[in-house]
């Protein structure tokens, strides 16, 4: 039973994400939409003293590094974070992501292959520890048809938004790039799709929101008073919760 109990559906979850971490191929979009040929400079903007690219090999070990930091964060995530929960050590996780943030960009200019690797995985890590509950607190209050409807049009807004974001990025003589680029936002908001779908079940039992989790949604804004379709969401506790604009902040500085 304990085994059972820490084992259950939250690594279940730990695997959705990976394979969505799989068809995310943020790597090549960073790194190739920086970096041209060897020993050439890309026309423009602050990453134009970039001479060198990265080799198979060197991608291959960042995408590992990634892999490894999300998948960690994901799994320590019910078992850490919730567990010895306060303010400061939320904030402090969002303010140390945003600071790795920052560094992770002048090493992409420096081209230090060990830091960066080592500051990407540790971005990854940080990000896995908040990840789901921005999303996941639609699903305390909103029955399970619009819970995966609302759930659903939030994760293709987010994907739409950074699709034009990433688009500008991407070289505009470089039709590869660009191919690549869309063909990535497509494999994204399909897997949202059909990952919201899926997961979508009762909000009290969909393995989408873990049990700490659960717990630590009702301490910060309330429970919910009777379990009813038409119940309305809390909107303004939602709103003057301080740690959720910071994770939101955070996305966006991202």
């Amino acid at each position: 039973m304990r085994l059972k109990k820490w084992l259950g559906v939250r690594h279940i979850q730990v695997v959705m994400y990976s394979v969505l971490l799989f068809l995310d191929i943020y790597l090549t979009e960073t790194v190739k939409m920086y970096v041209d040929n060897t020993n050439k400079q890309i026309k423009g903007g602050k990453f134009s003293r970039i001479t060198r690219a990265f080799s198979p090999a060197d991608l291959v070990l960042i995408e590992q590094v990634l892999f490894a930091g999300f998948v960690l964060g994901r799994s320590i995530w019910p078992f850490f974070i919730m567990r010895f929960n306060n303010k400061y050590l939320i904030l402090g996780i969002v303010l140390l992501e945003i600071i790795c943030c920052g560094v992770f960009q002048q090493l992409v200019v420096l081209f230090e292959l060990a830091a960066f690797a080592i500051l990407v995985g540790m971005v990854y890590l940080l990000q896995s520890a908040h990840y789901s509950l921005a999303i996941n607190i639609i699903a305390k209050w909103v029955p399970p048809n619009e819970y995966t409807r609302a759930v659903v049009v939030v994760a293709a807004g987010d994907t739409f938004a950074r699709a034009i974001v990433g688009r500008s990025a991407v070289w505009s003589n470089n039709a590869v790039m660009s191919a690549i680029f869309q063909i990535s936002v497509a494999l994204k908001t399909i897997w949202c799709v059909i990952y919201m779908v899926v997961g979508a079940q009762d909000p009290q039992t969909s393995f989408l929101l873990g049990k700490a989790e659960w717990e630590f949604l009702s301490r910060e804004i309330g429970p919910r008073k009777k379990v009813q379709c038409n119940m309305k969401i809390p909107w303004k506790s939602i709103l003057t919760c301080p740690r959720l604009y910071a994770m939101d902040f955070l996305g966006n500085c991202q």
